[in-house]
């Protein structure tokens, strides 16, 4: 028998086994291996959707959350580039943008003649429109998953990991 058969044996509850600390397949592509920084965390595309450190902590938290859902995430601080803009008021917008996101996501974002309008030419519309990407998140990319939520319940356990319901049985690891 397994560790969750033997636990359930016991009269433990396991919680059901959800993919976390894992990237996330999404319907939205955008360049490969580009990567930005959300709230001071890095969120890497790939060929699949998307991953990295950002994108780990929210599978974490949103182990449970139902799929397909939506996931927007903020690309650069407003009020910062719009003191940007106004400092560049004769810049092309797109080449001021380049310095808050990478060029190549700039490209992929901006319409061609957005990016080469004057910054003084940019209306609030418009960055609103851009200030954070929208992802349909499909699932969970199991590839690379390193961790597993769920489990026997903790409420089940003890501060020494022993369990509240079978005296001198102890859990530890995975199985939590």
């Amino acid at each position: 028998k397994g560790a969750y058969e033997l636990a359930l044996d016991f009269g433990h509850t396991i919680t059901p086994l959800k993919s976390a600390l894992c990237g996330y397949i999404t319907e939205e592509k955008y360049p490969s291996g580009v990567s930005i920084m959300v709230e001071d965390e890095p969120l890497l595309f790939t060929h699949k959707g998307i991953s990295g450190p950002y994108v780990f902590k929210l599978s974490s938290l949103w182990a449970y959350k139902e799929y397909p859902f939506t996931l927007n995430v903020p690309l650069f601080n407003v009020c910062t580039l719009k003191d940007e803009i106004q400092k560049n008021s004769k810049k092309e917008f797109g080449t001021i943008l380049g310095n808050f996101i990478p060029k190549s996501l700039v490209k992929e974002i901006l319409e061609e003649e957005i990016y080469h309008k004057k910054c003084a030419e940019i209306s609030n519309k418009i960055i609103n429109e851009i200030k954070e990407l929208k992802f349909t998140v499909l699932e969970p990319d199991k590839v690379g998953e390193t961790v597993k939520a769920g489990g026997v319940d903790l409420k089940e356990i003890n501060n020494n990991f022993q369990s509240k319901i079978c005296n001198r049985l102890y859990f530890t690891g995975e199985i939590l």
